[in-house]
Protein backbone atom coordinates (compact mmCIF):
# COMPACT_ATOMS: atom_id res chain seq x y z
CA UNK A 1 0.00 0.00 0.00
CA UNK A 2 1.72 3.00 -0.88
CA UNK A 3 0.78 5.34 2.30
CA UNK A 4 4.18 7.20 2.72
CA UNK A 5 4.57 9.80 4.98
CA UNK A 6 7.46 12.53 4.06
CA UNK A 7 9.11 15.69 5.38
CA UNK A 8 11.05 17.94 4.27
CA UNK A 9 15.01 18.49 4.83
CA UNK A 10 16.63 20.61 7.31
CA UNK A 11 17.18 23.06 4.19
CA UNK A 12 15.16 22.65 0.88
CA UNK A 13 18.03 22.01 -1.65
CA UNK A 14 17.87 24.51 -4.33
CA UNK A 15 16.80 24.09 -7.99
CA UNK A 16 20.38 23.05 -9.48
CA UNK A 17 18.96 23.14 -13.36
CA UNK A 18 15.45 23.79 -14.73
CA UNK A 19 16.89 20.79 -17.15
CA UNK A 20 12.99 20.71 -18.96
CA UNK A 21 13.28 18.15 -21.61
CA UNK A 22 10.40 16.65 -24.26
CA UNK A 23 8.23 17.94 -26.31
CA UNK A 24 8.68 21.47 -25.61
CA UNK A 25 11.36 23.38 -22.96
CA UNK A 26 8.89 24.78 -20.04
CA UNK A 27 10.39 27.84 -17.62
CA UNK A 28 9.10 27.43 -14.19
CA UNK A 29 7.64 30.27 -12.65
CA UNK A 30 8.31 31.83 -9.20
CA UNK A 31 4.94 30.16 -8.65
CA UNK A 32 5.99 26.64 -9.20
CA UNK A 33 4.41 25.97 -12.45
CA UNK A 34 5.81 25.06 -15.93
CA UNK A 35 4.84 26.36 -18.67
CA UNK A 36 2.38 24.41 -21.00
CA UNK A 37 4.16 22.18 -23.55
CA UNK A 38 3.43 22.14 -27.38
CA UNK A 39 0.69 19.64 -28.57
CA UNK A 40 1.75 16.26 -28.93
CA UNK A 41 -0.01 14.02 -30.89
CA UNK A 42 -1.08 10.49 -29.44
CA UNK A 43 -1.87 7.94 -31.77
CA UNK A 44 -4.65 5.06 -30.54
CA UNK A 45 -2.97 2.78 -32.93
CA UNK A 46 -0.42 0.11 -31.84
CA UNK A 47 2.09 -0.98 -34.27
CA UNK A 48 2.15 -4.29 -33.02
CA UNK A 49 -1.47 -4.73 -32.81
CA UNK A 50 -1.83 -4.00 -29.25
CA UNK A 51 -5.05 -2.94 -27.75
CA UNK A 52 -3.67 0.30 -26.99
CA UNK A 53 -1.51 2.63 -28.88
CA UNK A 54 1.98 3.03 -27.49
CA UNK A 55 3.18 5.22 -24.83
CA UNK A 56 3.99 8.71 -25.62
CA UNK A 57 6.05 11.42 -22.97
CA UNK A 58 3.94 14.87 -23.32
CA UNK A 59 5.62 16.41 -21.30
CA UNK A 60 8.72 16.88 -18.59
CA UNK A 61 9.85 19.50 -15.77
CA UNK A 62 12.38 19.62 -12.50
CA UNK A 63 11.27 21.45 -9.78
CA UNK A 64 12.91 22.19 -6.54
CA UNK A 65 13.90 19.20 -4.46
CA UNK A 66 12.40 18.54 -1.26
CA UNK A 67 8.21 17.21 -1.14
CA UNK A 68 5.47 19.24 -3.14
CA UNK A 69 1.93 18.33 -4.24
CA UNK A 70 2.26 18.28 -7.64
CA UNK A 71 -0.65 18.48 -10.52
CA UNK A 72 -0.71 17.76 -14.48
CA UNK A 73 -3.32 19.52 -16.29
CA UNK A 74 -3.85 17.35 -19.08
CA UNK A 75 -5.96 18.50 -22.18
CA UNK A 76 -7.07 16.38 -25.75
CA UNK A 77 -9.08 16.50 -28.15
CA UNK A 78 -9.05 14.24 -31.30
CA UNK A 79 -6.32 14.58 -34.15
CA UNK A 80 -6.91 15.97 -37.55
CA UNK A 81 -8.06 13.32 -39.92
CA UNK A 82 -9.45 10.92 -36.60
CA UNK A 83 -12.50 8.99 -36.91
CA UNK A 84 -14.10 11.20 -34.29
CA UNK A 85 -14.87 8.43 -31.78
CA UNK A 86 -15.27 8.43 -28.44
CA UNK A 87 -11.14 7.98 -27.29
CA UNK A 88 -9.81 6.55 -23.86
CA UNK A 89 -7.22 9.02 -22.56
CA UNK A 90 -4.91 7.49 -20.50
CA UNK A 91 -1.82 9.45 -18.49
CA UNK A 92 0.21 8.62 -16.01
CA UNK A 93 2.42 11.71 -13.67
CA UNK A 94 5.25 10.56 -12.07
CA UNK A 95 7.93 12.17 -10.02
CA UNK A 96 10.67 9.94 -8.99
CA UNK A 97 9.38 6.83 -7.22
CA UNK A 98 5.80 8.24 -6.98
CA UNK A 99 3.14 8.32 -9.58
CA UNK A 100 -0.75 8.34 -10.29
CA UNK A 101 -2.71 7.45 -13.52
CA UNK A 102 -5.87 8.95 -14.51
CA UNK A 103 -8.08 7.43 -17.25
CA UNK A 104 -11.43 9.15 -19.03
CA UNK A 105 -13.08 8.67 -22.46
CA UNK A 106 -12.81 11.98 -25.02
CA UNK A 107 -15.75 12.46 -26.94
CA UNK A 108 -15.08 15.99 -28.03
CA UNK A 109 -12.35 17.08 -25.54
CA UNK A 110 -11.59 16.47 -21.93
CA UNK A 111 -9.65 17.92 -19.43
CA UNK A 112 -7.65 15.10 -16.63
CA UNK A 113 -5.66 16.21 -13.75
CA UNK A 114 -3.52 13.57 -12.14
CA UNK A 115 -2.21 15.05 -8.86
CA UNK A 116 -0.44 13.91 -5.57
CA UNK A 117 1.91 14.42 -2.29
CA UNK A 118 5.28 13.43 -3.69
CA UNK A 119 8.33 12.90 -2.04
CA UNK A 120 10.62 14.39 -4.81
CA UNK A 121 9.51 16.25 -7.41
CA UNK A 122 12.69 17.02 -9.34
CA UNK A 123 12.10 14.84 -12.15
CA UNK A 124 8.30 14.65 -12.95
CA UNK A 125 7.14 13.23 -16.74
CA UNK A 126 3.76 12.93 -18.12
CA UNK A 127 3.10 10.43 -19.93
CA UNK A 128 0.08 9.68 -22.66
CA UNK A 129 -1.86 6.84 -24.41
CA UNK A 130 -4.88 6.15 -26.34
CA UNK A 131 -7.32 3.62 -27.62
CA UNK A 132 -10.37 3.02 -29.62
CA UNK A 133 -12.27 0.23 -30.83
CA UNK A 134 -10.60 -0.97 -34.28
CA UNK A 135 -8.35 1.75 -34.39
CA UNK A 136 -7.65 3.35 -38.25
CA UNK A 137 -4.26 4.80 -38.72
CA UNK A 138 -5.16 8.42 -38.41
CA UNK A 139 -7.20 7.95 -34.81
CA UNK A 140 -5.76 9.01 -31.86
CA UNK A 141 -5.49 12.53 -29.87
CA UNK A 142 -3.68 15.90 -29.22
CA UNK A 143 -2.76 16.48 -25.95
CA UNK A 144 -0.73 19.13 -23.86
CA UNK A 145 0.25 19.40 -20.48
CA UNK A 146 0.66 21.62 -17.53
CA UNK A 147 2.59 20.54 -14.03
CA UNK A 148 2.56 22.12 -11.22
CA UNK A 149 3.39 22.04 -7.94
CA UNK A 150 3.50 23.45 -4.48
CA UNK A 151 5.67 23.38 -1.89
CA UNK A 152 4.89 21.44 1.21
CA UNK A 153 5.97 20.57 4.78
CA UNK A 154 5.02 17.16 4.73
CA UNK A 155 1.95 14.98 3.50
CA UNK A 156 0.70 11.65 2.74
CA UNK A 157 -0.70 9.83 0.17
CA UNK A 158 -3.04 6.45 0.21
CA UNK A 159 -2.83 4.73 -3.25
CA UNK A 160 -2.99 1.05 -4.14
CA UNK A 161 -2.57 0.55 -7.70
CA UNK A 162 -2.21 -3.47 -7.63
CA UNK A 163 -5.08 -5.61 -6.59
CA UNK A 164 -8.37 -6.07 -8.67
CA UNK A 165 -10.90 -3.34 -8.78
CA UNK A 166 -13.92 -3.34 -6.92
CA UNK A 167 -17.59 -4.22 -8.54
CA UNK A 168 -20.60 -1.95 -6.66
CA UNK A 169 -23.97 -2.63 -7.25
CA UNK A 170 -26.83 -0.05 -6.82
CA UNK A 171 -27.40 0.87 -3.20
CA UNK A 172 -23.92 -0.69 -2.47
CA UNK A 173 -20.99 1.56 -0.53
CA UNK A 174 -17.86 1.60 -0.15
CA UNK A 175 -14.78 3.32 0.96
CA UNK A 176 -11.33 3.43 -0.60
CA UNK A 177 -7.85 4.53 -0.34
CA UNK A 178 -7.95 5.80 3.48
CA UNK A 179 -4.57 6.77 4.49
CA UNK A 180 -3.70 8.79 8.34
CA UNK A 181 -1.39 11.61 8.72
CA UNK A 182 -0.15 13.61 11.98
CA UNK A 183 0.40 17.18 10.60
CA UNK A 184 3.39 19.01 11.89
CA UNK A 185 3.28 20.73 15.45
CA UNK A 186 1.69 24.24 15.40
CA UNK A 187 -0.65 23.05 11.95
CA UNK A 188 -4.15 23.85 12.83
CA UNK A 189 -5.81 22.41 9.28
CA UNK A 190 -4.60 20.00 6.52
CA UNK A 191 -5.38 20.27 3.17
CA UNK A 192 -6.81 17.33 1.72
CA UNK A 193 -7.80 16.13 -1.91
CA UNK A 194 -9.03 12.40 -3.69
CA UNK A 195 -9.59 11.55 -7.04
CA UNK A 196 -11.24 8.77 -7.80
CA UNK A 197 -11.52 6.24 -11.12
CA UNK A 198 -14.54 4.66 -11.81
CA UNK A 199 -16.44 2.90 -15.28
CA UNK A 200 -20.19 2.27 -15.69
CA UNK A 201 -21.01 -0.65 -16.75
CA UNK A 202 -22.52 0.38 -19.69
CA UNK A 203 -20.39 -2.67 -21.55
CA UNK A 204 -18.21 -5.32 -20.34
CA UNK A 205 -14.99 -3.94 -22.11
CA UNK A 206 -12.88 -1.67 -20.08
CA UNK A 207 -14.26 -3.22 -16.62
CA UNK A 208 -10.75 -4.99 -15.66
CA UNK A 209 -8.04 -4.25 -14.41
CA UNK A 210 -4.15 -5.79 -12.98
CA UNK A 211 -5.26 -9.12 -14.46
CA UNK A 212 -8.42 -9.61 -13.63
CA UNK A 213 -11.43 -11.04 -15.20
CA UNK A 214 -13.91 -8.64 -16.46
CA UNK A 215 -15.79 -7.18 -13.67
CA UNK A 216 -19.20 -6.04 -16.06
CA UNK A 217 -21.37 -9.14 -16.50
CA UNK A 218 -23.11 -8.92 -20.08
CA UNK A 219 -26.35 -9.94 -18.18
CA UNK A 220 -25.97 -6.71 -16.49
CA UNK A 221 -25.52 -4.17 -18.49
CA UNK A 222 -27.47 -1.11 -18.56
CA UNK A 223 -27.06 1.72 -21.45
CA UNK A 224 -28.12 4.08 -19.15
CA UNK A 225 -24.86 4.71 -16.94
CA UNK A 226 -24.98 4.78 -13.32
CA UNK A 227 -25.52 7.57 -10.97
CA UNK A 228 -23.50 7.88 -7.70
CA UNK A 229 -22.58 9.98 -4.85
CA UNK A 230 -18.78 10.46 -3.75
CA UNK A 231 -17.56 12.24 -0.51
CA UNK A 232 -14.62 13.66 1.00
CA UNK A 233 -14.15 12.60 4.36
CA UNK A 234 -11.92 13.35 7.18
CA UNK A 235 -11.94 11.95 10.34
CA UNK A 236 -9.91 13.08 13.52
CA UNK A 237 -8.63 10.33 15.78
CA UNK A 238 -9.63 10.58 19.47
CA UNK A 239 -6.79 9.03 21.49
CA UNK A 240 -9.57 6.61 23.54
CA UNK A 241 -10.23 5.06 20.06
CA UNK A 242 -12.85 5.98 17.66
CA UNK A 243 -13.16 9.36 16.26
CA UNK A 244 -13.72 12.71 18.08
CA UNK A 245 -14.08 14.91 14.79
CA UNK A 246 -15.65 13.66 11.38
CA UNK A 247 -16.18 16.24 8.40
CA UNK A 248 -18.02 15.54 4.79
CA UNK A 249 -15.19 18.23 3.02
CA UNK A 250 -16.99 17.61 0.09
CA UNK A 251 -19.58 15.46 -1.71
CA UNK A 252 -20.75 15.04 -5.46
CA UNK A 253 -23.23 12.99 -7.02
CA UNK A 254 -21.78 12.18 -10.67
CA UNK A 255 -23.89 10.62 -13.38
CA UNK A 256 -21.22 8.72 -15.88
CA UNK A 257 -22.80 8.02 -19.08
CA UNK A 258 -22.61 5.27 -22.08
CA UNK A 259 -20.29 7.36 -24.22
CA UNK A 260 -18.37 8.57 -21.21
CA UNK A 261 -17.76 5.10 -19.66
CA UNK A 262 -14.56 6.17 -17.91
CA UNK A 263 -14.71 9.07 -15.66
CA UNK A 264 -12.45 10.90 -12.87
CA UNK A 265 -14.20 11.78 -10.16
CA UNK A 266 -12.35 15.26 -7.90
CA UNK A 267 -12.27 16.61 -4.75
CA UNK A 268 -10.84 18.63 -2.51
CA UNK A 269 -11.39 20.37 0.97
CA UNK A 270 -9.62 21.72 3.97
CA UNK A 271 -9.97 20.06 7.25
CA UNK A 272 -9.58 22.00 10.78
CA UNK A 273 -7.93 20.32 13.56
CA UNK A 274 -10.40 20.02 16.46
CA UNK A 275 -8.47 21.29 19.82
CA UNK A 276 -11.06 18.96 21.98
CA UNK A 277 -9.34 16.83 24.90
CA UNK A 278 -9.05 13.50 23.76
CA UNK A 279 -8.74 14.09 20.55
CA UNK A 280 -5.44 13.38 18.89
CA UNK A 281 -3.60 15.42 15.91
CA UNK A 282 -3.97 12.38 13.83
CA UNK A 283 -6.02 12.82 10.93
CA UNK A 284 -7.80 9.81 8.42
CA UNK A 285 -8.97 10.75 5.18
CA UNK A 286 -11.15 8.25 2.76
CA UNK A 287 -13.44 8.63 -0.49
CA UNK A 288 -16.37 7.07 0.59
CA UNK A 289 -18.45 6.02 -2.58
CA UNK A 290 -22.59 5.11 -2.60
CA UNK A 291 -23.98 4.15 -6.28
CA UNK A 292 -27.37 5.01 -6.18
CA UNK A 293 -28.56 3.92 -9.64
CA UNK A 294 -28.52 2.56 -12.99
CA UNK A 295 -25.58 0.12 -14.17
CA UNK A 296 -22.87 -1.42 -11.37
CA UNK A 297 -19.84 0.54 -11.13
CA UNK A 298 -15.85 -0.44 -11.25
CA UNK A 299 -13.56 1.27 -9.27
CA UNK A 300 -10.42 1.55 -9.99
CA UNK A 301 -7.57 0.95 -8.14
CA UNK A 302 -4.74 2.84 -10.32
CA UNK A 303 -6.46 6.66 -10.34
CA UNK A 304 -8.35 6.39 -7.05
CA UNK A 305 -6.10 8.22 -5.02
CA UNK A 306 -6.21 10.40 -1.31
CA UNK A 307 -3.28 13.04 -0.18
CA UNK A 308 -3.23 14.81 2.50
CA UNK A 309 -0.77 17.54 3.61
CA UNK A 310 0.50 20.97 4.88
Amino acid sequence: MDVRLIRTTAAAALLAALGTTGPAAAAQSAAGTAGTAAAVDVPARSSTGAAVGPEITVATHAFPGGPRFVTATVSARHTPGSSGRATMLSVELTCGADSVQATTNVLITAVLTPRRVMRDATTCTVTARAAVDRPTAGDGLRVTATLSASSIVSGAAGYVPTGFPVLLRPGARADVTPVAYEPPAGARSVEVTGDLKVTTCTSVGGSRENGSPYLCAASRVKPGGSTLVVALVAQQKAAAGGYCAVQTLSTRTVRVGKAQHHAMVAKRGTFTLSTAVGCTRTVRVKLAIRVLAGADVVAHRRGTITSVFR
